[in-house]
């Protein structure tokens, strides 16, 4: 490495291409329906087109819920859209409340694949529509969860303790006006995080300082 702390791409393809308010949004009403069928139905479709009732934001109707949640943004940020804007965002808490309502407890701890993320963007779906009580509540919800992530099996981003750190970050984002003291459970899982991997490194891997798993 010498010096660098990086490896360069050699696949980079060169700058994003830029694409206009217009044309983003075509893009975007072209795969609404499809989006409103899944809310509808409460399911997702696999790789052979099955309905499957997956909850999470990875593969499933959390992550539906998420995209209503940013094309709600989009509606209020770029095409000064209100009534688009209160539309998705209401689409958003309406199937994040979905999610947490068929998978109050997941196994899982992370924004990914886990009850956090639906809790998550309830949260942020309510206080932008104004809901501000609700969205107190599901903050105390969020960090409730603070016990079951130091304990979880996991450290990773996609599972575990690194995905709960995520799911209360991606909140604290949206409560820049508001308060929103999420110290406590972050120093305290952050520093579990640290300690398992200094215990793995310690047990088998002592040249290095710290080393994590995931599937073994």
């Amino acid at each position: 490495m010498l010096g660098q702390r990086f490896l360069p791409n050699p696949y980079a393809a060169g700058p994003v291409p830029t694409i206009g308010s217009d044309a983003c949004w075509a893009q975007v009403n072209h795969l609404l329906p499809e989006l409103d069928q899944c809310s509808a139905r409460g399911a997702v479709t696999d790789a052979s087109n099955s309905w499957v009732a997956d909850f999470s934001v990875y593969t499933g109707l959390g992550g539906l819920a998420l995209t209503y949640l940013r094309v709600g943004l989009y509606c209020r940020d770029v095409r000064a859209d209100p009534d688009g804007t209160m539309t998705y965002l209401k689409k958003a808490h309406s199937v994040a409340a979905l999610c947490l309502k068929k998978d109050p407890y997941s196994n899982e701890v992370s924004f990914f694949c886990g009850t956090p993320g639906y809790i998550a963007i309830s949260c942020v779906s309510n206080a932008l529509l104004g809901n501000y009580a609700a969205a107190d509540e599901d903050l105390k919800d969020l960090l409730a969860w603070e016990q079951a992530a130091l304990k979880h099996r996991e450290d990773e981003l996609l599972f575990g303790r690194a995905g709960y750190i995520y799911a209360l970050l991606w909140v604290k984002r949206y409560f820049k006006s508001k308060v929103f003291d999420c110290t406590h459970s972050l120093r305290r899982v952050a520093e579990r995080l640290v300690a398992t991997g200094k215990m793995r490194a310690a047990r088998a891997y002592q040249k290095w300082p710290l080393m994590w798993h995931c599937f073994d």
